[in-house]
C-alpha cells in the first residue's frame, strides 16, 4: 500500500499524532510526487495555482479528484488527468 501524503500546514500539529504513517509535505507538488491519485480537499491558492504539467509529471498515476471544484475539467483533461469533481452540472454525455 502506498503511503498517503498530505499538505496542510494549518492542521499538521493537531492531526499528525492522529495519522501515523502519513507523509507531511512542505508543498503541494511534494505531496503529489509518486502518487497514484491526488485528492484536493482545499481551496488554498497554492492548489489553485499549481502547475498541472509539473503535477502530472510528478505523479505515477493520472487520477485527480477535486472535491472543491478548483480546477476546470477541460484544463485537467488537457494535461492528461482522469478528472473527477463533485456537485457540478455536466452536459449530457460529457464526463469530467
Amino acid at each position: 500500500m502506498s503511503q498517503p501524503s498530505i499538505r496542510d500546514e494549518l492542521s499538521k500539529a493537531q492531526a499528525e499524532p492522529l495519522l501515523p504513517g502519513v507523509k507531511w509535505c512542505e508543498t503541494a507538488l511534494d505531496a503529489v510526487e509518486g502518487a497514484d491519485a491526488t485528492v484536493v480537499i482545499t481551496e488554498w491558492n497554492e492548489f489553485r495555482a499549481i502547475n498541472m504539467r509539473k503535477m502530472k509529471g510528478l505523479m505515477r498515476g493520472d487520477l485527480l479528484i477535486d472535491l472543491r471544484n478548483i480546477f476546470r475539467p477541460q484544463h485537467a483533461a488537457e494535461h492528461g488527468f482522469r478528472y473527477i469533481d463533485i456537485g457540478r452540472t455536466h452536459e449530457a454525455g460529457r464526463q469530467s
